[in-house]
């Protein structure tokens, strides 16, 4: 009888865990050598109320006009808000997350429909939480908000262009 010719492995049991160990390395490699691009985001926080006052009037004294970039305490008085509040249950505010976005492209789809926007931010929700809504600004192409941190809760507003009528 003849012999039975066997072929011979081309990977034998001993290479395969080596060729996974060698993919391994290579894609850690490939994250040392080629890292991800980070983004900056610059912000212009306001200063409280009190010292902003101050300041207008001591740049008024010296005869230079007044530039100071402030909220006014009055503020949700002053216009009108959609309201969207953060609380910290994931679910619920990734659906709040969809409702401003969705608002905000209302708005840029039909002019008739912008409205202002005040999204809050509860004690129990997560600085992740800040950053999505912050990062979603520019997404949505929304050149004017403004986060006010010396509240209680911290409050995002993202104000629509003025119309003729419209207070401050």
């Amino acid at each position: 009888m003849p012999r039975r010719a066997r072929r011979p492995l081309r990977f034998t049991l001993s290479a395969l865990p080596l060729t996974l160990l060698l993919l391994l390395a290579l894609q850690r490699l490939a994250g040392v050598a080629f890292p991800a691009p980070r983004y900056v985001m610059q912000l212009s926080m306001p200063i409280l109320w009190a010292k902003a006052l101050a300041s207008m009037q001591e740049d008024r004294a010296r005869g230079y006009p007044p530039i100071v970039f402030t909220l006014p305490p009055d503020l949700d008085q002053r216009r009108r808000w959609h309201r969207y509040a953060l609380i910290g249950n994931a679910g619920h505010d990734a659906a709040m997350l969809r409702a401003v976005a969705e608002r905000l492209q209302r708005g840029q789809r039909y002019p008739a429909e912008q409205s202002n926007v005040r999204i809050s931010f509860g004690p129990g929700t997560r600085y992740g939480r800040l950053v999505d809504v912050l990062d979603l600004m520019p997404q949505l192409g929304q050149k004017k908000y403004a986060l006010d941190l010396y509240r209680p809760e911290p409050v995002l507003y993202v104000f629509a262009p003025r119309r003729r009528g419209d207070g401050w």
